[in-house]
C-alpha cells in the first residue's frame, strides 16, 4: 500500500522530478556565556569612608547586593524641629501677656504711644520732649508705666469716623457782617424807547412770467421701449410721442424707424405717417455711417406713407428731444407742404441732435416727440 501510494505522487510519476541530497546540517549547543567583570574607579582622596566600597573589581550582582544592605544598616536622621513664627496684628491683639514665639518675645508698642489702638498718643508728661535723652524710648516708655502713672481711657468710636473727622477740617461759619448801603451815582434817566426807522424802498418788478413755449406737451403716462401714441391736443392739432430704445444709439445702426401711426385733418382725412432717426454723416468713413461712428448724433425725419400726396394740406410740425429736465427747447417748421416733398426736417443748421446726452439712463430710453398742426391759410400764404 505504501509502495502504491508512493508511485502516485507526482515527483514519481513518468519521472518528471529528480531529488538529490546536496547539504548536511548539523545542530550543536551554543556556548555559555563569560561572565563579564566590571570595574569601579576609585573615590577621591578623603571620600573612602563615604563610598563603603572598596576599590578591587566588584560584579554588578555583588555590588547592588551590598548597597542594598548598607541603605538598610543606616539609620534615618531624626527630624528637625519646627517653629512656628505668628506676625503680630496691632489692630485686633492689643495686650499680649505671653510672646507669640521664640522669634519674637515680646510686642514693643511704637515709641511716644500707649498699649491701644494703633495711634494712641501718650499723655502730655510722656511726650517725647520730657523723655530723658541718651535713654532709648521703649525703656523709657515701659519705667514710666511702672511709676503708676494711670493709663488714659479712651472712649471708642468707629474708625470710620474717626477718619472722616481727621479729614474733614472743621466748618467756620463766618459771622454775618452787616452792609451799608452806599449812595449810587445819580444819572440822567433813560431815554424812550424809539421805534425803528423804516426805510422806503421800492417795490420789487415782478418777475414776468415765463412765455409759453409752443411744441408738444409731455405725454400722460409712461410708454415701453419702441411704443408710439398719438394724442389730439386740438382740433387738427396732434402730439406724437415715441419712446426709443437707447442701446441702439451705441451700435452701427443705420436708421431707427417707428412704426405707422394715422393722424387725421379737417378736409384732408387721415394721413399716416413714419418717424425716423438717422445718424450724422462721417466722411471717410468706410463702413458707411452709424450712430457708434456718429457718437450718438443724427436728425429728425418725419415722413407721410400715403399713395396720393396731390392736395394734402400744408403742416407746421414741431420737434422736441428728451424728457423733464433733459427736455429741449422745441424746434419747428413752417408749412411744410408733404405733396412737393415726401420727408419733412429741420433746416441744415438746425438738423442735429445729441441723442446720447438726452437719453433717459433709468429708463434706458429716448423721448421723441412731435406737434404737427394744419397751417392756416396765411402761413399757406407766406
Amino acid at each position: 500500500m505504501a509502495e502504491a501510494a508512493e508511485s502516485e505522487l507526482p515527483q514519481f510519476m513518468e519521472g518528471r522530478y529528480d531529488i538529490y541530497e546536496k547539504n548536511t546540517f548539523l545542530d550543536f549547543p551554543a556556548p555559555k556565556p563569560l561572565k563579564l567583570e566590571k570595574a569601579q574607579t576609585d573615590p577621591p582622596p578623603g571620600l573612602e569612608g563615604l563610598c563603603g566600597l572598596s576599590g578591587k573589581f566588584v560584579s554588578e550582582t555583588d555590588r547592588s547586593e551590598d548597597s542594598t544592605a548598607a541603605d538598610e544598616t543606616e539609620a534615618a536622621p531624626p527630624p528637625l524641629p519646627l517653629e512656628v513664627f505668628v506676625t503680630p496684628d496691632c489692630f485686633e491683639d492689643v495686650d499680649l501677656p505671653i510672646p507669640l514665639s521664640a522669634a519674637a518675645p515680646a510686642f514693643i508698642p511704637l515709641p511716644g504711644t500707649l498699649p491701644g489702638p494703633l495711634g494712641c498718643p501718650l499723655p502730655a508728661m510722656h511726650t517725647p520732649q520730657n523723655l530723658l535723652p541718651g535713654i532709648p524710648d521703649a525703656f523709657t516708655f515701659d519705667n514710666t508705666l511702672s511709676m503708676g502713672s494711670p493709663p488714659m481711657q479712651e472712649i471708642y468710636r468707629p474708625k470710620t469716623q474717626i477718619l472722616l473727622e481727621e479729614m474733614l477740617a472743621p466748618s467756620v461759619v463766618p459771622s454775618v457782617v452787616p452792609v451799608t448801603e452806599l449812595a449810587s451815582p445819580k444819572f440822567p434817566p433813560p431815554p424812550p424807547p424809539m421805534p425803528a426807522p423804516v426805510l422806503a424802498e421800492p417795490p420789487s418788478p415782478e418777475v414776468p412770467a415765463e412765455a409759453p413755449v409752443e411744441g408738444p406737451l409731455p405725454p400722460r403716462g409712461n410708454l415701453q421701449l419702441g411704443q408710439i401714441i398719438c394724442e389730439e391736443a386740438a382740433s387738427g392739432i396732434w402730439d406724437v410721442h415715441w419712446s426709443v430704445d437707447s442701446r441702439q444709439l451705441y451700435t452701427t445702426t443705420v436708421r431707427l424707424v417707428s412704426s405707422i401711426f394715422m393722424l387725421e385733418f379737417p378736409g384732408a382725412g387721415k394721413m399716416p405717417f413714419k418717424v425716423s432717426l438717422q445718424p450724422k454723416v462721417v466722411i471717410n468713413n468706410k463702413r458707411g455711417g452709424g450712430f457708434k461712428k456718429a457718437k450718438g448724433r443724427g436728425c429728425i425725419v418725419l415722413k407721410c406713407e400715403a399713395e396720393d400726396l396731390q392736395g394734402s394740406p400744408k403742416l407746421n410740425v414741431t420737434f422736441r428731444v428728451g424728457r423733464a429736465a433733459r427736455a429741449q427747447p422745441p424746434r419747428s417748421v413752417e408749412a411744410h407742404s408733404f405733396s412737393e416733398q415726401s420727408c419733412c426736417c429741420l433746416p441744415e443748421a438746425q438738423q442735429e441732435w445729441d441723442f446720447r446726452s438726452l437719453a433717459d439712463e433709468a429708463s434706458g430710453s429716448l423721448l421723441v416727440s412731435l406737434r404737427i398742426a394744419r397751417a392756416t391759410d396765411h402761413e399757406s400764404k407766406g
